[in-house]
This record gives structure tokens, sequence and C-alpha cells, in this order.
């Protein structure tokens, strides 16, 4: 192995996970696409930002002289490390390069001197929130009724937080879902942030102690685990045009509206996955004989299925493409049912869903089944939301 004053020892799997989890905050091309690999007095830092999100791992690591100071290949190195086991040993190089070397493994990755990547830490942000990362990840679920088209303004989730709560939620036009996550303490706070920023947050550890820390255009995360801490940064997009999903949720879950039965989800989501294979684009959820049944007719043939039991009246059509990443998040949910053509509500402890129903033709009307047409949910927005 080279001999060098300035270098620094990680485990592979360790120095790996860091990798994993800042490199989703790459760019795709100039100084955005590198990784900042910094080492001194023992930490290892590693920082990415593509423009507008950026994030960064600190993590203890053996180190020798008078530190590291790299600006290296995000992917490159990424995919380098992927691939060692046991310790490994970086060393500086010349013009900001990194040498890597695992057992009889020895790479050198060119640097660049073009610039430096913006300071994630803003003095001015004042903690609006502390949880446990089990909390955050499950606020986070939402994310599945989110857009998923980046430029529509309805990819991106938003954050309510009181003193002792705080509520995600998101829609697409189809479907809504809330969550309602007990935190430690808060500040009240209303924040909205993309889509693609929420997906990254959900490499935050469950047993890590998180902060969110909010200033007047940016949220910051901040999850401390263990000796390694995940610091991420994000533009806050403009929540007062989000649309008013509370009151959509209120009126949905309302005390005593609607018929509610229990369902099991697994069998649901098996369902609507089989109905997809079909390439239908209906599922009829009803009953008969006491039984919960889900049926479809695609280009290639019929299914039918049941799915629960109830003794009451139930007949309301969905999209299946809608429903299944939701119910694939549950196990027994309580579903409230208010007609055929009203929104249907599924819960199960502090996650929630809001499945617009499907308008399709009388099936004693018409022999064959036309294409379906989804009742969108009232979440227009007057303006886009930045991303």
């Amino acid at each position: 192995m080279t001999k060098n004053k300035n270098q620094a020892v990680i485990p592979s799997a360790a120095l790996s996970r860091a990798l994993n989890v800042v490199s989703h905050g790459a760019g795709k091309d100039g100084l955005y696409e590198m990784m900042q690999v910094d080492v001194k007095n023992g930490t290892l830092t590693v920082q990415c930002f593509n423009g507008t999100m950026g994030g960064s791992v600190q993590t203890a690591v053996e180190d020798q002289g008078s530190g590291i100071d790299a600006m290296i290949n995000a992917q490159a190195l990424v995919s380098l490390v992927s691939n060692m086991s046991g310790a490994v040993t970086i060393l500086q190089e010349a013009r900001k390069g990194l040498k890597v070397e695992c057992e009889s493994v020895s790479v050198t990755l060119k640097g660049t001197q073009a610039g430096t990547l913006p300071e994630l830490e803003d003095g001015k942000a004042k903690g609006v929130c502390s949880m446990s990362g089990e909390a955050l990840t499950l606020a986070l679920q939402v994310a599945v009724s989110a857009h998923n088209d980046a430029v529509n303004s309805l990819s991106s989730v938003l954050f309510d937080i009181s003193a002792e709560r705080m509520t995600t939620m998101a829609a697409d036009g189809t479907q809504g879902a809330m969550c309602e996550a007990i935190i430690e303490n808060g500040e009240p706070t209303t924040f909205l942030l993309p889509l693609a920023f929420v997906h990254w947050m959900r490499n935050v550890p469950s047993g890590a102690k998180v902060t969110i820390k909010e200033s007047k255009n940016r949220i910051l995360v901040v999850a401390v685990d263990g000796n390694s801490t995940i610091t991420m940064s994000a533009p806050k997009g403009q929540h007062q045009q989000y649309p008013n999903l509370r009151a959509i949720f209120d009126s949905v879950f309302a005390a005593g509206k609607g018929i509610r039965f229990a369902m099991e989800a697994s069998a649901f989501y098996k369902a609507a996955r089989q109905v997809k294979a079909l390439g239908a684009t209906s599922v009829h959820l009803f009953t008969e004989n006491g039984n919960l049944c889900a049926s479809a007719k695609g280009d290639v043939g019929k299914f039918r299925s049941v799915v629960g039991t109830t003794s009451e009246e139930i007949s309301i059509h969905l999209n299946p493409n809608v429903i299944s990443n939701g119910v694939s998040l549950l196990e027994t949910p309580e579903v409230i049912y208010s007609g055929p053509k009203a929104p249907l509500g599924v819960v199960e402890g502090a996650l929630r869903f809001v499945f617009m129903p499907l308008v399709v033709p009388d099936e004693k009307e018409t022999e064959t089944e036309s294409e379906s047409e989804a009742e969108p949910i009232a979440v227009e927005v007057a303006e886009p939301v930045p991303a």
C-alpha cells in the first residue's frame, strides 16, 4: 500500500452507506456531479449538491496527517467502494484528487479545483421539530400519493408541525394520503418539500435522532445516529397555494359517516396487481353473500377474488394503478364507504388514504367495458408550486 501522511481508514460498509446517502444529492454536470471529501480531526465529511438540494454525512475515521481535501466524481467513487470489502484507506492526491485502497486494489480518482460546494448549514435556521427516525419514516409514507411528475405542482409533500405532532399530506389528483406522527417537541409551522427530497429523507435510519430546522427559504434536516450525522437541505415550496387536503380528510373520515368495515390489505393488493396484469383499468369492489369481492375484466381475461367479509352492501369502482401503492403499506385497515361516487376512505393507525372512484358505464346498458374515467379529487392549484 502507498505511504502517505494524509490518509484515513474506514470500514467499507460504513463508507459505502455514507456515499450512497450523499450521492442522491449529486447533479449531472459540472461541479454538481462532484463529491466533496474532507477528513479532519478524525472525522470524514462527504457532501454533494445539485444546485437546489444538498446533503452531507459526517462519520468517524482513523486519520493521519494534516487532513484530506478532495473533489472527485460522485458516481465513480460510489461504484468503486460498493465492490470493496474490508478496511478502506483513502489518501490525498494532487489537485484535489483521491486514492482509494482496499486489500490489493488501488484506484486513483482525478480531482477538480473548479470550486467548492456551498455550505449546507444556515446560521439563521431555527429548530422547529425534534423526533425519532422511526416517526419520520412513518410520516414520509404519504409520498406514495404525491404526483410523480416533478414539474407538476402536486409533486411535493406538505408538512404541518404543532407542539406534539407532525402531520404530512400528499395528493396527485385521484388520491390523497395523510399521516400524523408523534414528535418530541415542535414549533408551529407549515412548509412544502419537493417529492425528490422526501424520497431522499427516507435514508434517515429509524434509530436516529432527527431535528428539522427552518430558515426563510430552506429546510434543513439533521439526523444523528451513533457516530454519524446526516444533513440534508432543500428549498421550501409555496405551501399557501397547496390544496386544503385537511378539509377533504375531515369530511371523508367524519365520525358516524359512511359504512365501515375491515379489509385484508394484502389480499386486495394482490388483486390490484393481478388486475393490472390483465390490462384492466378498473377494479370493482363489491359485496356478495357476505363476502367482499374484487373483480375486473381486462384485454386478456377476467378476474375475481374474495378480499374480506362484510354484511353491508358495497359497490365502487377504483383505479388499480392508484390504490396498489397505498394499500401495500397497510395490513387490516378500516374502510369508509359513502357511496359509489363518493371518495373511499382507508385508515390504519396514523395513516389515512382517500381514493377517488371511477365513473364506469352501466353494465345493463353496455355489453363491453369502456375506458373508465376517474373523478378528480378537489385539489386544483391556482399557480405552480416551486419544487
